[in-house]
């Protein structure tokens, strides 16, 4: 399991989410805050690890390194 702090927000007042990384399988892995672990986001690694499809919230994004 890894951690993963997101900051967003402005400069002056940043907010912090934290996720808990957690591998299910083959490039297969969910994210969910340590508060609430029953909304996991699902995150597949894809294109020979230059993308990312991660799905929650009803919203599923497909996310590529430049």
């Amino acid at each position: 399991m890894l951690w993963y702090t997101n900051s967003f927000g402005s400069d002056s007042e940043p907010k912090k989410q934290e996720y808990v990384i957690e591998w299910i399988g083959p490039s297969s892995y969910k994210a969910y805050k340590p508060s609430e672990p029953e909304f996991p986001y699902l995150i597949s690694v894809v294109d020979d690890g230059n993308s990312i499809i991660m799905s929650g919230d009803g919203i599923t994004d497909k996310l590529t390194i430049r």
